[in-house]
């Protein structure tokens, strides 16, 4: 049961418009760590479009400091931050925790309770999140046909990881099961 528990987000939603950004800045929570592949845009999109652009700027009207928390290159993840206004880190190696850590030493915070991470993979997003101690919610993927190689293989493993869920946290299970499968 421990083993499954690092996997668990703190919530589910169907995508990042999806989330209720002003309770949760109401109730502490002024920085946000993004994934950007699948998270913020699909694979193959190379820069945000004005829905996107638009989106950030209000989360920082709100009063949110934002980061992307990437394992992908330096290029891709510099081009979509600059283009977005925000801190970035690439080849961040979740599910590690080393990345979120850095990012919140790089922004001068000090309490991981201010920070709420949304990701779209439980084996490489929400477990580094969860290993980093930092609130975490599971958006489903933009776009499951551009995956790469690898993000197929976790996607595997992450079927047997909600299964697995269901027995331990049955609301978010449910949550995981209604955004994936429908």
């Amino acid at each position: 049961m421990k083993r499954v528990s690092k996997y668990i987000p703190h919530d589910c939603v169907e995508s990042i418009f999806d989330v209720d950004f002003k309770s949760y800045y109401l109730s502490g929570k002024d920085i946000l760590f993004f994934d950007l592949d699948n998270t913020i845009l699909a694979y193959k999109i190379k820069v945000p479009d004005e829905k996107i652009i638009n989106f950030f700027n209000e989360l920082k009207k709100i009063g949110f400091k934002i980061a992307i928390i990437s394992n992908n290159f330096h290029k891709r993840v510099k081009l979509v931050a600059n283009s977005l206004g925000i801190f970035y880190t690439w080849w961040a190696l979740k599910p590690f925790k080393f990345a979120y850590l850095r990012m919140m030493k790089k922004m001068l915070v000090k309490d991981k309770k201010r920070v709420l991470f949304l990701g779209d993979q439980l084996v490489t997003d929400i477990c580094g999140a969860n290993r980093a101690k930092i609130d975490s919610i599971l958006v489903k993927s933009i776009n499951f046909d551009s995956q790469k190689f690898y993000t197929k293989l976790n996607r595997k493993r992450e079927t047997k990881i909600i299964n697995s869920i269901k027995k331990v946290n049955i609301s978010i299970y449910e949550k995981i099961n209604k955004v994936y499968y429908g």
